[in-house]
């Protein structure tokens, strides 16, 4: 990934704290980004699928599933016999 170079206005305070405890302030800022980029997706998702989640969240809250509603299985393999 390419890196560019931006300007970012920070309190003088936290500048000179971050530089006194030898910290990359670049590498601090992008991660703290990527973190909130990742939680905005997260929340704009769920908020786009709001009304599937509830439908889901209501279908599981309305009780156990009969028997004759449940979508078969197949058996698990057997494994090789050891003996």
């Amino acid at each position: 990934m390419s890196r560019i170079k931006v300007n970012l206005t920070l309190e003088a305070e936290v500048v000179a704290k971050a530089r006194d405890l030898g910290l990359n302030m670049s590498r601090l800022a992008e991660a703290a980004i990527v973190d909130a980029c990742k939680a905005e997706q997260n929340r704009r998702w769920r908020e786009e699928n709001r009304a599937a989640i509830e439908a889901y969240g209501e279908e599981v809250a309305s009780g156990p599933v009969s028997p004759s509603e449940t979508v078969p299985t197949r058996a698990p393999k057997q494994g090789p016999n050891r003996g």
